[in-house]
């Protein structure tokens, strides 16, 4: 039985009881084992070389001729060159003896600097709405800011008829509706509508309707008691709105804005940041928030709650004793606190952990700050948040890096916690104990070695994490359904009409 292996041009026959490359035979027929070879790895570039190490790797056990026959099918009819990578890999890498941990920061550089920095560049667009609006404020004269916060007085406004006023430099159209005028916006099919919402949604009481009058078309000022449907009229493109400041007919693609305000007896009151509205808490999407800012305060927190001690005995009587406490624990950090009864530094922690405790710990402040971002817009600015569309856009866009940001936190912070609290048991400090030869005694028992280790905050935190990659999961469909990309998809499409 003969297989032929083709190999950079040359063929090697494989046959039982034949000499053959870093094979010889056996004296009982039908074996044959693997000679030990010095092949460097750069040899690796044939099949024959890689054959020989496979024979090596059985540790030296006699193979049948079944399975030399197996091997050589596996290899046969194939041309195989390994490729070279090391003009690919950084100078510090290169060396075999210099271990991973020794160069983990040149090989993550690059990976930190771009998770870091588009984790604070997300953070700092979320917060950029909010400062630009508090610093806008504080920069207008005193006439303006007082148009920023009006009160309209209901009495001026008359049943059926509609009065214009200036908030932000924006007019904005109250609405005194009549029971037939409420009675037909709630009759509409909301299915047929281009920006499908039910009046109810769109206001507070039901006889009064205040929306900003900016057509959503290009920005022109409507028409109040006209068009087609006794709302609002935009003469500029022909897009006419009901009495709710609903899309009706014309080019215009969205409602038009509903602003935040609040009731105080009979005073309309429109202010730059409202008073707490925590009808935002009762949807999911304002709801999900809260155990969103729990959770990720809890990852972040517990992650840190970590302990590990440990205290052993020499022969002259002195008592040594290693104690940490916290995340970034690393062999090459603290070998110095890890010294044997000769005073010789050794490390005992192996598995250096830290970079995967700091992503998880950037993702959980990111994620914090975002949360109360975007809980402020929620209950103090709504009416900004619903009326402009970059927003819930880029609410969906950062939720959704947060969510994938939580799986990759959360799945590297398992790993590193698992390890974590493999190598700091009892019987893993023993044997590393013994091996490493920290004690001075023949047995490392007369050390009186007593070993602490405190994880359950470990699994606290990761259970956090995973629960916050469920939250952040689900909000992405919560927050999708407030942009004009759910919007233009599920409405049905009307004919534009133009002047």
């Amino acid at each position: 039985m003969a297989s032929a292996v083709r190999s950079a041009g040359s063929s090697t026959k494989l046959i039982a009881g034949w000499y053959t490359n870093g094979v010889v035979p056996n004296a009982v027929s039908g074996q044959v084992h693997a000679l030990q070879t010095k092949d460097e790895a750069a040899t690796l570039k044939n099949v024959d070389s890689l054959r020989r190490y496979a024979f090596n790797a059985s540790n030296r056990q006699f193979l049948s001729t079944k399975n030399v026959a197996v091997l050589a099918k596996r290899f046969a009819h194939t041309d195989v060159r390994f490729p070279n990578y090391d003009n690919y890999r950084y100078e510090a890498t290169k060396d075999p003896h210099q271990p991973a941990r020794a160069t983990e920061d040149a090989r993550r550089g690059v990976t930190s600097a771009v998770v870091y920095g588009v984790g604070g560049m997300v953070t700092l667009l979320a917060a950029r709405n909010v400062v630009q609006t508090l610093v806008y404020y504080k920069a207008m004269a005193a006439d303006q800011r007082a148009l920023a916060a009006i009160e309209i007085d209901m009495n001026k406004v008359p049943e059926g008829q509609t009065k214009t006023f200036e908030w932000r430099g924006k007019p904005v159209f109250v609405k005194h509706r009549t029971a037939a005028e409420v009675k037909r916006e709630r009759s509409v099919n909301i299915s047929e509508l281009r920006h499908p919402e039910a009046d109810e949604d769109r206001v507070q009481k039901d006889e009064w309707s205040v929306v900003i009058g900016v057509c959503t078309h290009l920005g022109c000022v409507p028409i109040a008691n006209a068009g087609d449907f006794g709302g609002y009229y935009c003469p500029c493109h022909g897009s006419h709105y009901d009495g709710s400041g609903r899309i009706r007919k014309g080019p215009a693609p969205l409602n038009l804005h509903v602003p935040a305000y609040t009731f105080k007896g009979d005073v309309i009151v429109m202010a730059l940041i409202n008073d707490l509205n925590v009808d935002q808490l009762k949807v999911p999407l304002g709801f999900i928030k809260i155990p969103q800012l729990i959770l990720a305060i809890i990852a972040f927190s517990a992650r840190s709650g970590f302990q590990f001690s440990a205290t052993y005995t020499c022969k002259d009587n002195s008592t040594h004793a290693i104690t940490h406490g916290g995340f970034d624990m690393a062999d090459s950090d603290y070998s110095d606190h890890f010294t044997t009864c000769a005073g010789v530094p050794i490390g005992l922690i192996t598995y250096d952990h830290s970079t995967a405790a700091r992503f998880f710990g950037f993702i959980s402040i990111v994620s914090i700050l975002f949360v109360i971002i975007m809980l402020f817009l929620y209950l103090f600015r709504w009416g900004a948040y619903a009326g402009d569309e970059r927003l819930p856009k880029l609410d969906t866009a950062i939720t959704m890096i947060l969510g994938v940001c939580w799986f990759l936190a959360a799945w590297s912070w398992w790993h590193a916690t698992d390890v974590l609290t493999n190598e700091t048991s009892p019987e893993t400090i023993g044997k590393a104990f013994e091996t490493k030869k920290f004690c001075d005694f023949p047995d490392v028992k007369d050390c009186h070695l007593k070993t602490y280790h405190d994880t359950g905050p470990l699994t606290v935190s990761v259970l956090a994490g995973f629960a916050c990659l469920i939250l952040f999961a689900s909000n992405i469909w919560f927050a999708y359904k407030e942009t004009a990309w759910f919007r233009e998809r599920n409405s049905p499409s009307q004919p534009q009409q133009g002047p």
